[in-house]
């Protein structure tokens, strides 16, 4: 039971950006940057992308940037990257 109960803590619990390690930045645009970074719990090494929320409403982005992260979300194309958390 306790083994369960760990199990089902874990699912429930809400990933962020402190869960990951940052490794090294990769690119920097517009509205933020591009790192590598590690995963705390299991290694896993992804690409995040950290944007400025305000800049992005200051120029009216924010349906460009909803509208890459839906694409991102549902494309099963190998040549496009797979989006893993969205936070």
């Amino acid at each position: 039971l306790h083994k369960e109960a760990e199990l089902n803590r874990r699912a429930r619990k809400k990933i962020s950006a402190y869960d990951f390690e940052p490794l090294s930045i990769i690119g920097r645009g517009a509205f933020g940057e591009v790192w590598i970074c590690r995963h705390k719990e299991n290694g896993e090494v992804v690409a995040m992308k950290k944007m400025k929320k305000k800049e992005m409403l200051k120029k009216n982005q924010v349906g460009h940037v909803r509208a890459e992260r839906d694409i991102l979300a549902k494309a099963k194309i190998p040549w496009i990257v797979d989006l893993k958390y969205s936070f």
